[in-house]
């Protein structure tokens, strides 16, 4: 059935000129046993039907959820995975925990300020 779903959501998003986002569960009890809680491919439930269907997998990982309060920031990583036509590729963003967004970490923003419309010009030395 979850084959027959991924590839249902990929004909639309083809018929419909869009971009699709579709959440899948992991399988928690596979990533709680190991000893490094990145998530894999492998962790997807029911993986070959969304992965199959897919164009790209991108799997979230959050340090400070798995390796306690010692975590200086509050980061998110985001591990692409499964991508057609490119080899997996990862990125790290600023996780704003109490406005639940991520943002580029080379803008520096407040939870509280809006996003920016048009991309920020960011100097070499990182200041916005």
């Amino acid at each position: 059935e979850i084959e027959h779903v991924a590839t249902g959501l990929k004909k639309l998003a083809d018929r419909a000129d869009v971009v699709i986002l579709a959440p899948a569960q992991l399988n928690d009890k596979a990533v709680e046993a190991r000893q490094d809680k990145r998530p894999t491919r492998q962790d997807l439930s029911g993986s070959s039907g969304p992965v199959k269907a897919a164009d790209f997998v991108a799997l979230l990982y959050r340090p400070k959820l798995h390796e306690g309060t010692n975590v200086d920031m509050d980061l998110l990583h985001v591990f692409v995975d499964a991508a057609r036509r490119t080899p997996p590729f990862s990125f790290v963003l600023d996780w704003q925990a109490t406005v639940m967004r991520a943002v580029d970490r080379r803008w520096n923003l407040l939870p509280d300020a809006p996003l920016p419309i048009a991309p920020v010009d960011v100097n070499a030395d990182g200041a916005a």
